[in-house]
């Protein structure tokens, strides 16, 4: 997904200043999984306007049939740290999302013991066995706003309607805490 953001201001009695259009493309390698105790790859000044990317959920690497959840690095990968000039511990930055869209004609779902919604995970015990990894793909349209899901099993294909969110957004705490 693609996403744009403006920081507001840094501090909630500070307006913001003038808006200059900062622009940063990730590469695989630029990925993260956590920010606390990585640098940051940008300084944004409060006001600025940030245009970049995400990955999916899983790297971008899982692209065909065949592919498996073993290639990928971790899940939910995080685009930046980005910092702001003149924020401490403690400030208040307000973020707004000024345009988030899907730039990918393919989606991916998945599942697998240990992950996802229908498996035991370290925070949701089940009852049920762990089902096996399996890897679905959805085809997106994005003049039609849709992604599309085909049965692996039948010829059932339902259209679902796209509402394109972001995943993960936050602050590294103070003091290169991280948490999972």
């Amino acid at each position: 997904m693609r996403y744009a953001l403006l920081l507001a201001s840094v501090f909630l009695s500070t307006p913001a200043f003038a808006q200059n259009v900062v622009r940063y493309e990730p590469r695989e390698g630029d990925l993260k999984f956590v920010y606390a105790t990585v640098p940051p790859v940008l300084t944004l000044k409060p006001g600025d306007i940030l245009e970049t990317k995400t990955f999916d959920a899983f790297g971008n690497v899982i692209r065909k049939p065949g592919d498996t959840l073993s290639m990928t690095k971790g899940d939910n990968p995080l685009t930046g740290p980005f910092a702001v000039a003149g924020a401490e511990p403690g400030d208040t930055l307000a973020v707004r999302i000024l345009d988030l869209t899907v730039d990918s004609t393919r989606g991916v779902g998945a599942l697998a013991p240990g992950f996802g919604a229908l498996n035991t995970t370290g925070y949701t015990p089940m009852l049920n066995q762990n089902l096996p990894e399996r890897i679905w793909f959805y085809d997106i349209d994005a003049r039609k706003n849709v992604a599309t899901f085909h049965a692996g099993d039948s010829a059932f294909t339902v259209d679902i309607p796209l509402q394109p969110f972001l995943g993960c957004i936050g602050v590294a705490p103070a003091g290169g805490e991280a948490g999972s």
